[in-house]
């Protein structure tokens, strides 16, 4: 009798937590695409904000549900996009680290690394990143663009030497 109780208890709590996570789902379905068919540019950082918060709150409120990852990544993307460089890489951190599991775990270390490096512009932890990324990921199809960006920062060449170098090389090629 005990066991039927506890099964009925668990099939109502998740019978009245589905229709909550299905709506929640759906508003930020909704805001993401309202960002998706604006025609104004800059992103409307109300609605940016929005989808943000609502996503941070599904996978606070629903951390098991794997819509939970997928909502954070977007989320984190939706920061980039308007210039929130620290929410976007602390949400990326977040699906990395819980959500490994997820198909885009690999480009959350990824872009937390490229962020750091091309928007923050915070060098120690652009590298740091990176060689986290490729440790993690070494066969990874971004592995070989992280071992290359990484090789740029430790050389202390800027992007101007940089530029200059594949030039160079560009000319000597047709040489």
């Amino acid at each position: 009798m005990k066991q039927l109780l506890g099964i009925s208890i668990v099939l109502l709590l998740f019978a009245a937590c589905s229709p909550n996570a299905d709506k929640s789902k759906a508003e930020i379905e909704g805001l993401r695409q309202q960002l998706a068919t604006a025609t104004t540019f800059p992103l409307d950082t109300v609605t940016a904000g929005q989808l943000i918060e609502k996503s941070r709150a599904y996978a606070d409120r629903f951390p098991e549900d794997t819509a939970s990852a997928r909502l954070l990544f977007q989320a984190a993307e939706v920061s980039k996009a308007i210039a929130k460089h620290p929410q976007a890489i602390e949400l990326w951190r977040r699906v990395a680290d819980k959500y490994p599991a997820y198909a885009k775990a690999p480009e959350s270390l990824f872009l937390i690394a490229f962020t750091y490096d091309n928007d923050v512009a915070d060098k120690e932890n652009a590298v740091e990143s990176y060689q986290a990324f490729i440790d993690k990921y070494p066969q990874h199809e971004l592995a070989d663009d992280a071992q290359q960006l990484l090789g740029y920062l430790k050389s202390g060449k800027t992007i101007e030497d940089i530029m200059k170098e594949f030039e160079q090389a560009a000319k000597d090629s047709l040489q």
